[in-house]
């Protein structure tokens, strides 16, 4: 996405700098920051904590990857709640806190049947026809054997987070600046 090519320009022009990328609960990201191990978190929540700092960047939709010849691989949009009855592969935390929070239904029968680490680990597995996953719009990898159908009126926004009293080093703010102008112009 733009926070990619932004780095990638970035170091063609600067080698001042080197980047560390970490996932992790927006929590976790926080507290990261609060301990000076991250200059920079994108988080999808904000907190009421005053020494941080946060600015939204971009808005981002969700799509359902299915195997091809699935129920739900027909329709042009899919609702939470449509998704409940087949198994689900999770690749990160928050995808799949973000199907709980969701599902309609009062009580979300677990039906998570594998964990994975990356994206493309939950895409292989959905090709091999073990279950379907949510992915964020900027995850879309064309693959033989899925297809990818809007998650109905479902957007998450982002927000970078620095801490707030913490002066950050222009090379750092520089970046930081174009990753928010970039994600904004990709609206």
């Amino acid at each position: 996405g733009p926070i990619s090519k932004e780095m990638a320009q970035y170091m063609a022009e600067s080698d001042r700098c080197r980047f560390h990328i970490t996932e992790g609960s927006a929590r976790d990201l926080m507290e990261l920051l609060h301990q000076e191990k991250l200059d920079i978190a994108i988080v999808d929540v904000t907190s009421r904590d005053r020494s941080l700092h946060f600015r939204k960047l971009c808005e981002r939709s969700f799509y359902v990857a299915v195997p091809v010849g699935h129920p739900l691989s027909g329709r042009e949009q899919i609702s939470a709640s449509d998704m409940i009855p087949y198994p689900q592969i999770g690749f990160s935390h928050s995808m799949d806190h973000n199907f709980e929070d969701w599902a309609s239904h009062p009580y979300v029968r677990q039906r998570f049947i594998c964990q994975v680490n990356t994206v493309s680990g939950a895409l292989s597995l959905v090709a091999a026809r073990l279950g379907i996953t949510i992915i964020p719009g900027e995850c879309i990898t064309p693959m033989d054997g899925i297809v990818y159908i809007p998650l109905e009126n479902r957007r998450q926004a982002l927000y970078s987070c620095i801490v707030y009293d913490r002066w950050l080093s222009p090379p750092v703010w520089d970046f930081v600046e174009r990753v928010i102008r970039s994600a904004r112009e990709k609206q």
